[in-house]
């Protein structure tokens, strides 16, 4: 369909609070910013968006809203 771009993608999610959060993105950071994790994502043609945890938020949102969209455009029907 025009308009959307549909692609693959992994995050992490995690409850509040925030300290626990950010303990959890920098975590994520530092391995996913290692040579060994990204030497084993370029064979796959891969490769890390290291966002913040707001920017992930967000992302979501729209992704969410998206495919709600999309579906409701469709006419499908659940069973």
């Amino acid at each position: 369909m025009q308009g959307y771009d549909v692609s693959t993608w992994n995050g992490v999610l995690a409850r509040k609070p925030d300290d626990i959060i950010a303990k959890i993105h920098a975590d994520v950071v530092k391995v996913a910013q290692s040579k060994e994790f990204i030497d084993a994502l370029k064979p796959q043609g891969l490769e890390p968006d290291l966002g913040s945890p707001a920017e992930f938020r967000t992302f979501l949102t729209v992704e969410l809203a998206k495919w709600a969209q999309l579906f409701k455009d469709s006419g499908a029907k659940l069973d």
